[in-house]
């Protein structure tokens, strides 16, 4: 598969799955919410950390295109902001 439909799917994949947990959290306001997000994204936080390295790997063993590389790793250094934003959301409700 190609790094940029790698990077491709893994943004999605974790901006859906953070988007719908963070839109669940504002409708309920329930706590097991914000318990089951904080694991779902140290979990989303590893997969996307795994993607950049195979990334990484690939660009150095194969010489892959430096810029569809760096394509692939910025799109999912963009979960990055989204996620604090998020859970910067999520703490001043609670508090």
């Amino acid at each position: 598969m190609k790094p940029l439909k790698v990077a491709q799917i893994t943004f999605l994949t974790s901006f859906l799955t953070g988007t719908f947990l963070f839109i669940f959290f504002l409708l309920t306001h329930e706590i097991d919410i914000v318990i089951f997000s904080y694991f779902t994204m140290l979990f989303l936080t590893a997969a996307n950390a795994l993607i950049v390295i195979y990334l990484l790997i690939r660009f150095l063993m194969k010489a892959e295109s430096f810029s569809t590389t760096w394509q692939s790793i910025a799109l999912i250094f963009l979960n990055i902001p989204i996620g604090y934003f998020y859970t910067y959301i999520v703490i001043n409700i609670e508090l």
